[in-house]
């Protein structure tokens, strides 16, 4: 099983939104049996609820997000195989703080498309800027789920 860990700040908007879309679409996909993800926050409030307009946007895909609760990244990340963060500067900072686990951890734009972005967070915007993070995220986790079901073909 691999055991995957996206990352945001807070960990109420993107990586909550990432995380539910992934397990959603591993099984959509028949991978749910061999990949797991899950969420952290860097700078979590532990327990906080995820964002009203996160929830929403899972619900307008059937993804229930309204049990989900922040932890801080540093509960989550020895367990991660993979650690995909939703930018540049989280990515640095964590291979900084967890030299141990550098290998592990990517920017998640990066990892899936080859791409120097961010995505960007939805923090504070209303229920379409929610969607549009959503859309972007439910493409980027497909290309990761096929990158990572490619590697294991190889």
């Amino acid at each position: 099983m691999i055991h995957v860990l996206f990352v945001c700040t807070g960990n109420t908007c993107r990586s909550p939104m990432a995380a539910a879309l992934f397990n959603h679409w591993a099984e959509v996909m028949g991978m749910s049996s061999r990949v797991r993800a899950g969420s952290a926050g860097m700078a979590a409030l532990g327990g906080e609820a995820a964002s009203e307009h996160a929830v929403k946007a899972m619900a307008r895909r059937g993804i229930n997000l309204a049990h989900h609760r922040a932890r801080p990244v540093e509960e989550a990340i020895p367990k991660a195989d993979l650690v995909l963060c939703m930018g540049h500067g989280q990515a640095q900072l964590l291979r900084e703080r967890y030299p141990r686990f550098a290998e592990r951890i990517h920017p998640l734009m990066p990892y899936a498309w080859g791409l120097r972005t961010d995505v960007e967070d939805p923090y504070g915007g209303d229920l379409e800027t929610y969607e549009a993070v959503a859309e972007k995220l439910e493409e980027t986790v497909q290309s990761v789920l096929q990158k990572l079901e490619n590697s294991r073909e190889t």
